[in-house]
């Protein structure tokens, strides 16, 4: 493969796992990916440069434990202290806590 291939495939790869990582919608980071192999030197610069302007998507929260388990509690084993779930140790023992 010609090295130029091999730049923009890595270049396009880097652009789509960066914006997953900001946890933009998936059919915008394929569209990234997509744009960047086929347009590096515009799509690249661009994306680059308002970054961190593109809001997430609305609906969408980011991909963390705090997010997923904010609205249920978790019993401590040790103590029987009531905990939130975005916790990963007892509040009152530091018992670790396991989610289920």
């Amino acid at each position: 493969m010609e090295p130029f291939l091999l730049t923009r495939i890595a270049l396009a790869l880097f652009v789509a796992y960066d914006a997953h990582k900001r946890n933009m919608a998936l059919y915008y980071v394929a569209l990234l990916a997509m744009f960047t192999f086929i347009l590096p030197i515009v799509v690249a610069p661009g994306y680059f440069l308002f970054r961190n302007r593109v809001q997430v998507i609305a609906g969408s929260e980011p991909r963390s434990r705090s997010s997923r388990f904010k609205n249920q509690s978790i019993l401590c084993p040790k103590c029987g202290t009531d905990n939130p779930g975005n916790v990963s140790e007892c509040t009152q023992c530091h018992n670790k806590l396991r989610l289920n």
